[in-house]
Order: structure tokens, then sequence, then C-alpha cells
């Protein structure tokens, strides 16, 4: 079921600012017909659009007065295609964590991996500038490049997520005769490889455990048993109870320690009591029908563990204080 809390990441629009932020800053240079001899240098213009309407706009001049010298080179990318990549899926139990007081953490669950598809498109007059732009671009792809992005605000969800060049076109564009070039497009296709995040959730911090040790095997420990309501008969506190056809040949017995209505509690010693078979009192003579097996088992050790100091944030050094109280053995 989808979450009813609306939440909002950012996740694409951080990866498409990530996969931008690599192309922003190419420069262009112009240099002297057959001579090394620098004449200009500009910054290539890098946007968001799409190739057909980013083409349509260069080629749109209802006025004839547009000069495209004036508007190329230029680069524009886009989103082509997300796709789930079960090839990297991690257990969906992992959670990242962050304290944000004494009391409280933030917690979201492991990223789901996608891929994004980007497609990057350059914009040349001639051939010369457009191949500048490309040997700009292949020597950092082999074929990844790799760039950290920290998907949610005040959690550790940094993540190194490599950007990978699958393949590179080349078309030129005409316009009027075969003979004249209108421009040069150079069509680069990218894969990233990100992730997503549900809502961050909030719950408290365990700032104390306890733990309790119990001796539970079938014979000698603390039992209780439920027995009929109606029998021979009052069990009296501290004699010995027994199941069998006498005391000596008995196959369970027991020191009877409380007894609350039809409900006894038996430190047994030796045998395995049984339901729906009589237990007898040694010194009383009571016999009543054992109906149900409560078992409490016998307590030997409480252990209570806290930070220490018990102000310690989970990212500061700290150590722990433990109390342990043992139980001596009643059996």
């Amino acid at each position: 079921m989808l979450s009813g809390n609306s939440y909002y990441h950012r996740i694409i629009r951080k990866n498409v600012i990530a996969f931008g932020t690599i192309f922003n800053d190419l420069t262009l240079i112009r240099y002297q017909k057959n001579s090394s001899t620098e004449i200009e240098r500009f910054k290539v213009p890098l946007s968001y659009a799409g190739k057909e309407t980013y083409i349509t706009k260069l080629l749109g001049d209802p006025d004839l007065q547009k000069n495209i010298q004036v508007l190329l080179p230029r680069m524009s990318f886009e989103i082509t295609g997300i796709q789930y990549d079960s090839n990297r899926k991690l257990s969906s139990f992992n959670q990242i964590f962050n304290t944000t007081s004494l009391t409280q953490l933030d917690r979201v669950r492991g990223g789901v991996p996608y891929n994004i598809e980007f497609e990057l498109n350059i914009y040349a007059r001639n051939v010369e500038d457009g191949t500048q732009i490309v040997e700009q671009i292949l020597p950092y792809f082999a074929p990844d490049y790799t760039v950290s992005i920290n998907y949610i605000d005040n959690l550790e969800t940094k993540k190194d997520v490599p950007i990978i060049l699958n393949n590179v076109r080349y078309s030129n564009e005409y316009e009027g005769g075969a003979g004249t070039v209108r421009y040069i497009n150079w069509t680069l296709s990218f894969t990233m490889k990100t992730y997503f995040y549900g809502p961050v959730t909030s719950s408290k911090i365990i700032r104390t455990a306890i733990a309790n040790t119990f001796y539970a095997p079938e014979s000698s420990a603390i039992r209780e048993f439920e027995i009929a309501t109606s029998g021979n008969g009052t069990f009296k506190i501290g004699e010995t109870v027994y199941q069998g056809i006498n005391l000596p040949k008995a196959t369970a017995r027991g020191v009877l320690t409380e007894k609350v209505n039809n409900i006894i509690t038996v430190a047994t010693t030796t045998g395995l009591f049984k339901e729906n078979e009589k237990v007898y009192g040694e010194s009383t003579g009571a016999a009543y029908e054992l109906t149900n097996i409560i078992d409490r088992p016998l307590q030997l050790v409480l252990q209570n563990v806290q930070p220490n100091p018990n102000t310690a944030n989970a990212s500061d050094d700290f150590g722990f204080s433990e109390t342990i109280t043992e139980f001596p053995d009643i059996t």
C-alpha cells in the first residue's frame, strides 16, 4: 500500500542537476585557419530540452532574420526513460538512520535501484566545432563517469552514482539543397544508475536494553499447573505433590509453593508431570486431576544496559553501564 503521507525528495531533479553539471562548463576555442592561433573562446550553452523541440527552435525563423551562426554551437539534454534495475536490488529490510535528538531518530528504507536514460545532443554549425566538444567528453567515460549525490538531506544517503556512456551517433542536417550543411548533430546516450527512496519516518531511540535469562527444562523448574475444580481434600503450601501409584513410585514429584484458586505452583524436582492425570498431596492426601500445564521458567539473571553517559548521541563516543541481578536457584 502506498504511503498516505505526501513526500518529495526531489530525486529526479537531483539526478538531472548532477548529470547537467558534468557538461555545463565546456569551452570551445576557435583558431585561425591552418594555424594554432586562437581567435576566440566561449562557454558552450547547455539547456534541458528535447531534441525535436530544440531543433524547431533553432530552425524556426518566420521573419528570415535569424543568424544561426550566432546560435550555435549549443547543447541540450533530456530524460528518455526510467527502468527498474533488479541486478542491484538489496534487501528491503536495509534502513538508513539519523538521530535528530536524544530521544528520536529518522529512518528510511534502503534505496530502490533504477536506471535513468539520458540523451545529450550537441548542435554545431561546422564539423570542427562539434568534434572539439565531443573530444572534451569522451575521455572521461571509460565507459562510465561517477558522481556523488546525497538523495535525502540530513540522512546518510550519499551514493557514488555511475553514468555510463552507451553510444555516440553523428548526423548532418540539411536545409535546402543537399550541398548546404545547416547544422551538425552529435547524440550521446547515457545510463545513470540511481536510487529512489520512500518516505522518512521517525521513531524513538532505544536507550535502555533489558535482558532476562531463564532456565526452563521440562523438569527442575518452577511450573504452574491448572487442576480440576472438583477433587478430594485441600493442598497445603510446602507439601510434596506427585503423580503415580504412590510417592516412592511417583513418576513426577515436586514441592507446592503457591495455590490460587485452581492454579498451583510447583517447584518440580524429578520426573515430568502430565495432563489428564491426578496430582496427589503427600501429607494432605488431596487428589485433583491436572488439566493444563502452564510453564513458568526459572529466572536466573536480569541484565539492564544503558549508554554511558546517558546523554550520548549515536555519533558520540560512549560506553555502557550495566546492572546485573542474579536470582537464587529455588528449585
